[in-house]
């Protein structure tokens, strides 16, 4: 999850002294004042920053605004035309585009989706990690952009609801 670290603010004190955990073995000289050291093992619930100011890590949960979760939620149950189809190509409403917007402005995007997809296609939407969320609505969004509609297909599923009321549910 790369970002430019001076976008990003502390959830905690507000400072925008972020540091960048980088785990593994850095096979490279790393930049000391953007990046800490995480260590080797790498697990489902890791921090992704800490502030240099007041010391606390900063997990993905803690940076991803819930509020617009929910009204993407309520634009899903209350707007019959929060997605519709039209022709062949998925009209979004001004919400979804908005949540896909912040999706990739925060950089929550799952570069690694298509692998990753393999590992959870066969899982229930109510069993999924918030990683896995994320690369989900990865793959719904991504894979729009080549098969026409998909968007549209997963809305009217109820597919795509599931998937941020689970991602509601872990934030909470």
């Amino acid at each position: 999850m790369n970002n430019v670290l001076n976008t990003r603010k502390c959830p905690f004190c507000g400072s925008l002294n972020l540091l960048e955990y980088l785990y593994g073995f850095p096979a490279y000289d790393y930049d000391k004042e953007k990046y800490i050291l995480g260590g080797c093992k790498i697990t489902d619930y890791q921090p992704i920053y800490m502030c240099s100011d007041c010391n606390k890590d900063i997990f993905l949960e803690n940076v991803i605004n819930i509020q617009i979760i929910d009204d993407t939620i309520k634009d899903l149950e209350n707007n019959s035309n929060a997605c519709k189809l039209v022709y062949i190509e998925s009209s979004l409403s001004e919400q979804l585009l908005k949540l896909i917007k912040y999706f990739y402005d925060e950089d929550l995007v799952d570069e690694d989706y298509i692998s990753n997809y393999e590992f959870i296609k066969n899982k229930k939407i109510e069993e999924l990690t918030l990683q896995e969320c994320l690369t989900y609505f990865t793959y719904i969004i991504r894979l729009d952009r080549f098969s026409s509609g998909y968007i549209y297909k997963v809305v009217s599923e109820g597919i795509l609801l599931k998937l941020l009321e689970r991602l509601r549910s872990i934030l909470r």
